[in-house]
């Protein structure tokens, strides 16, 4: 049977540093069914670093079914740094097939800092396919403080594709606050694409404080799309406390759309303390949508001391579907005895795996024996925020809810990055022994333990294969 074969291949991906393993998988590279070889060369991905694994799937790039020298060039992202793969890679740029040359430019992404890729992936921007076009644009945002980068992706902001639009725009916005880059990126918030006003709106958030920007980003508070809506309330996150900004987004609060009452509500957080901010946010506790409910004691997590949001919290842990964002939200007054005994009453019905391990491991409901078994069940899940609960109930800190909390409830696209470096900030602390709080009885034991998760983590599937191994 063709998916238990492609199930197995899988599966195996996580143990590819086995000889064997290697050798039953490099076997499967020869299948005659195309789906088979494309999965082999995927779960191949982590060990392209041997020597034989990277001929074979250097060979992949010349196979005659397209989804497999897609694979194949995919997988070899890790190793583009090493000559031969590089130049096959390049090579491919060129290749007659769309499929295999946006592949090519995403897996050259990790050395777009080298004159010659640079100047291979700027001649990408050009290419007649515009999926080719997107993939070599996210390729260069690592480089966009290169003028010659810079000044291509500024092209591409006026692409036919609005696809192509949005992602050059993300891909500048490490240089929004250069002059050019700004007025581009402003103009952008007016074009008839509702993602590009969006990708604008997400690029000029670090500049927010700049007046013009601001004026703008609050005008996108107005847009038709709930989503560009959204995203301005987001950006204008950093600036809250300016009046004008911090009226606007309270206005937002009773938008018709959940989306942009759970962005604003977020967008909130740095001015919970304030009396208005703070009123209001807790009315929304109770939203009929219940992840406005979660945004909202996200945003609280920040007051969390307080007794009126204290309240609200643990009253939250009653409703199945707002009991994981809640107890992250408490976890930093965790060791209050009221908050501590609410805690240990909320039962396994809260319905993300990740939020039931992060609820587990922060409040010692397991003992660390068992901790490597809860987090295989977060590996497992499909959804990368469960890794963003596990690791926030680890640390159990508010400000790490503060940090990835747009990422988690807005974003969950671009979560797998951001919370790696988390767990790989903690294993490295549980290693040092620096990792201290009643959530962590015997960091030493932990540290191994971790390390295991982590590694497990870090050979996850991904729609991206080599993202994992980036991170």
């Amino acid at each position: 049977d063709r998916w238990v074969r492609g199930s197995a291949a899988r599966s195996l991906a996580s143990v590819a540093h086995m000889e064997s393993v290697q050798l039953a998988l490099l076997a499967r590279l020869e299948d005659p069914d195309r789906g088979m070889r494309g999965i082999a060369a995927g779960a191949l991905a982590s060990v392209a670093d041997v020597g034989v694994v990277q001929r074979a799937l250097l060979g992949g790039l010349e196979d005659a079914d397209p989804w497999m020298r897609r694979t194949a060039a995919w997988a070899l992202a890790s190793v583009a740094h090493e000559e031969t793969v590089q130049s096959a890679l390049l090579g491919s740029l060129e290749d007659p097939d769309p499929s295999l040359r946006g592949a090519a430019a995403y897996a050259l992404s990790s050395v777009a800092h080298e004159e010659t890729v640079q100047r291979a992936l700027i001649g990408v921007l050009e290419d007649s396919d515009p999926s080719v076009r997107w993939a070599a644009s996210r390729a260069l945002a690592s480089v966009a403080y290169v003028e010659r980068v810079r000044r291509a992706l500024l092209g591409n902001l006026e692409d036919p594709d609005a696809d192509v639009r949005a992602i050059a725009a993300g891909a500048l916005t490490s240089v929004a606050h250069e002059k050019r880059v700004q007025r581009a990126l402003l103009s952008n918030l007016e074009d008839p694409d509702a993602d590009v006003r969006r990708a604008a709106a997400w690029a000029l958030a670090s500049i927010a404080h700049v007046e013009a920007v601001q004026l703008v980003l609050l005008g996108g508070l107005e847009d038709p799309n709930a989503g560009v809506r959204g995203a301005a309330a987001l950006a204008l996150a950093s600036v809250a406390h300016e009046e004008a900004v911090r009226r606007a987004l309270l206005g937002r609060l009773e938008d018709s759309e959940s989306y942009v009452r759970g962005a604003a509500a977020y967008a909130l957080s740095s001015v919970a303390h304030v009396e208005a901010v703070q009123r209001a946010i807790l009315s929304m506790v109770d939203d009929p949508i219940d992840w406005v409910g979660s945004a909202a004691a996200a945003a609280l997590s920040t007051v969390v001391r307080e007794k009126a949001v204290q309240r609200a919290l643990l009253a939250m842990l009653g409703d199945p579907e707002s009991a994981a964002a809640a107890a992250l939200a408490l976890s930093s007054v965790a060791h209050e005895e009221g908050v501590w005994k609410a805690l240990t009453l909320v039962d396994d019905s809260v319905p993300s795996a990740g939020a039931q391990a992060a609820l587990r491991l922060g409040m010692r409901r397991t003992s660390p024996h068992r901790w490597p078994s809860v987090a295989q069940d977060v590996v497992s899940s499909p959804w990368r925020q469960d890794l963003a609960a596990l690791s926030l109930g680890i640390v159990g800190a508010a400000r790490l809810t503060y940090a990835l909390g747009p990422a988690i409830i807005f974003r969950p696209d671009a979560v797998e990055l951001p919370v790696l470096d988390w767990l790989a900030e903690l294993g490295r602390a549980g290693r040092d022994g620096r990792v201290r709080g009643p959530w962590v009885a015997r960091p030493k034991e932990l540290a191994g333990q971790w390390s295991t998760f982590y590694e497990t983590a870090l050979r996850d599937d991904s729609d991206s294969p080599a993202a994992p191994r980036e991170a």
